[in-house]
């Protein structure tokens, strides 16, 4: 795995951590608020419920409901003598208005209804007031003595349109308010911090399998450059003994020369295994460089395929080219496309159980060149398609025995053509052969 793409998904899982958190600490606030709020309006229910109940049992002059007394007006109150004589004195609706602080029934009758409205609301908590004058913000009374009050509170206001006692302003503080709406969402909360810890630890896992990777990666290209350098150096030296008893002046016998050939032959072979192996390995790692040139594709593939000409003799097979008239430079490596049309042909010859019939087409598609492999093989069925370019992965080749290799060529191929920006697919029936099909963008 490439450096930078390991970054980008190490930044990917740190804004998926971060917007996780933020998600579960925003529904966590909204849940806190939700709940808030409703104990607020319930509290809020039961204030006014209280002051509304306080109001009317001392609204002590009840025929006065019946005028309409306006503030300046004045009222007159007339006392009858024993000498049938009226007198009459005329006061100041304003000075008419008594302190409720002089009520010795006040405070008991306020705290009794309440704490009754609370219970209503099934408000339970432990809870705080204080009684202030209204302007002037003198304390009248608090339930706490003379503790420092803490914490927001809800306000309302006592007799405000009241023409007999002065306006006093209360105020309801529940301490343990946050306490209990943390106990009530404790199930949430759980449950948040509890997935985001599970996902948290999947991540990490995750990161640490990556980094775990890499270095196994770096750890296996490694081993495979020492063990490629061990086995070139053998096999380059089997061949130069084999070419020097070829180019040898004394006569070979036939039989020692038919060694030769087989000698040379599964040289070649283990030579071809060692490329594929190292190409594999830097084709995972990414270090694989192209060295792309303009080349004429048809005359490439002519090339390709006219090298398996003495081997598709051998068997009695038929090869046969239906390529494009005209002739297409294409920007690409040569060596690698032409290796990768011969691993197709090469599979077309091994995978059959009778005279190989392999037919190469190539088209101009909507500027794409495709070349069209098709084969008489044993086939394959819809699930070895599906892993047919998986590394190591080798379709069962039935009563065939002549198959040998890693697995690696169609990954090889696979890799080579995606590396071009173009695909290979695959399309096959059992007992009938199977098409393959090369796209190579012509940009």
């Amino acid at each position: 795995m490439k450096k930078t793409r390991f970054i980008l998904i190490t930044i990917l899982f740190s804004i998926a951590v971060i917007g996780l958190l933020w998600t579960q600490l925003y529904w966590i606030k909204s849940s806190f608020q939700q709940k808030s709020d409703q104990l607020n309006t319930q509290a809020i229910t039961a204030l006014q419920a209280t002051i509304l109940q306080v109001e009317e049992s001392y609204y002590c002059i009840d025929f006065f409901a019946d005028f309409d007394v306006s503030q300046g007006d004045e009222l007159m109150v007339l006392k009858k003598s024993n000498k049938n004589r009226s007198q009459h004195n005329t006061l100041s609706i304003n000075n008419y208005r008594n302190s409720i602080e002089e009520d010795e029934n006040f405070l008991a009758t306020f705290d009794s209804l309440l704490k009754q409205e609370l219970q209503k609301q099934h408000l339970v908590l432990p809870y705080e007031y204080c009684i202030l004058k209204s302007n002037q913000n003198t304390l009248i009374y608090s339930s706490i003595g003379e503790a420092k009050w803490q914490g927001p509170s809800l306000n309302s206001t006592l007799f405000r349109n009241n023409y007999f006692y002065n306006p006093l302003e209360v105020k309801l503080h529940f301490p343990q308010k946050n306490t209990q709406l943390i106990k009530e969402l404790w199930g949430v909360i759980f449950s948040s911090v509890f997935i985001f810890l599970i996902i948290l630890v999947l991540i990490m896992y995750v990161v640490r399998a990556i980094i775990t990777e890499r270095k196994l990666a770096e750890m296996k290209m490694d081993f495979i450059g020492n063990m490629t350098h061990e086995f070139r150096t053998p096999v380059a030296n089997i061949k130069l003994a084999l070419a020097s008893f070829s180019s040898s002046k004394q006569p070979i016998p036939p039989e020692l020369n038919q060694l030769i050939l087989i000698l040379k032959e599964e040289n070649k072979r283990m030579h071809n295994n060692i490329e594929s192996i190292l190409e594999s390995g830097f084709l995972d790692s990414d270090k694989l460089v192209l060295r792309k040139e303009s080349v004429d594709i048809k005359e490439l593939i002519n090339r390709t395929a006219h090298s398996f000409d003495l081997e598709i003799e051998q068997q009695k097979g038929d090869l046969q080219l239906q390529l494009e008239k005209e002739d297409m430079v294409c920007l690409l490596d040569e060596t690698h496309i032409s290796n990768v049309i011969s691993n197709i042909i090469d599979n077309a010859i091994l995978y059959t159980e009778q005279t190989p019939e392999i037919k190469i087409e190539s088209l101009f598609s909507k500027n794409n060149y495709v070349i069209k492999i098709t084969d008489n093989g044993i086939g394959m069925t819809p699930h070895e398609m599906a892993q047919i370019f998986d590394k190591f992965y080798r379709v069962p080749s039935g009563n065939i025995h002549n198959t040998k290799g890693f697995g690696l060529g169609l990954h090889y191929c696979q890799k080579i053509i995606s590396l071009h920006g173009g695909s290979i697919k695959v399309s096959s029936e059992i007992n009938k052969g199977s098409v393959f099909e090369i796209i190579l963008p012509l940009s």
